[in-house]
């Protein structure tokens, strides 16, 4: 995936400003991170927090307001999507004089024994190789650290897939990571994890809408090696909408992992 990792960035970038409008997921998503956070407010060591993929700042508000005596080091691979994030975190009245701004690929940290968080939001699914990140992350904690973040997972799109399969045609959407998957490989590396998934059904005017929001977000780049053609493209959105006249839902599964580097129970 780091082929297409300019692609994406691009994406991202360009439709930015759209980003707030059609971030249904990513919003309804944050409250699991939230609770979460508010719940291990004590159990932070002294150390910096880092946000990795912050977007337009759905997490980082929050976040800030929640620990604005902490020092957070706020990132994102898209320049634009890092600067509305900055002026939306100004404009929201919080104390943000902690925070400091990187635009950064958080898929290929570096760095050793820094931070006492890395948090993200439904960013991880665009790693080429998610384990090796969440290893690479892992070793930027600080002993007594936490990895918290969430991700969309294989059983999201099931209709897309569906109609897909009843045309006989190849599904496009990207792949998507299996949360048990990756708890059964961190487990067997002996890290504390705790993870939880959810299915979240949303209802889109019609399946043309649906693609519309994707691209709308950004999140319109195909790491696929299949590919429709356009007419194949208008024969599933036809078909779609015919055999749905009231509406299309689409079903997201929403995962969520926070992983520990410690000896003792996450919660």
């Amino acid at each position: 995936m780091k082929d297409n990792k300019e692609t994406i960035k691009k994406n991202f970038s360009k439709f930015a400003s759209y980003y707030e409008d059609y971030a249904v997921v990513q919003k309804i998503g944050v409250s699991w991170i939230i609770e979460r956070l508010k719940l291990l407010k004590n159990s932070f060591i002294d150390a910096p927090f880092l946000e990795i993929g912050c977007g337009t700042g759905i997490i980082t508000i929050p976040l800030v307001s929640i620990f604005n005596d902490r020092k957070i080091i706020v990132s994102d691979l898209s320049q634009e999507m890092l600067e509305i994030c900055k002026q939306k975190t100004n404009s929201s009245g919080i104390d943000y004089s902690m925070v400091e701004w990187s635009c950064i690929d958080g898929e290929y940290l570096t760095e050793e024994n820094v931070y006492s968080l890395v948090i993200s939001g439904f960013t991880f699914q665009w790693f080429k190789d998610i384990y090796g990140s969440i290893k690479n992350i892992m070793n930027s904690l600080k002993q007594g650290g936490y990895l918290i973040f969430s991700f969309l997972g294989e059983n999201s799109f099931k209709e897309w897939k569906k109609k897909c399969n009843q045309l006989n045609y190849s599904y496009t959407g990207n792949p998507l990571p299996s949360v048990n998957a990756i708890e059964k490989k961190l487990l067997a590396d002996n890290f504390q994890v705790l993870s939880h998934k959810e299915e979240l059904r949303i209802k889109y005017p019609s399946s043309k809408k649906f693609f519309q929001s994707l691209k709308r977000l950004g999140a319109g780049t195909s790491i696929s090696k299949e590919a429709l053609t356009l007419s194949q493209m208008k024969n599933l959105i036809n078909f779609w909408n015919n055999e749905n006249p009231d509406g299309c839902n689409v079903t997201y599964e929403l995962c969520y992992m926070i992983i520990g580097k410690k000896e003792k129970p996450l919660l």
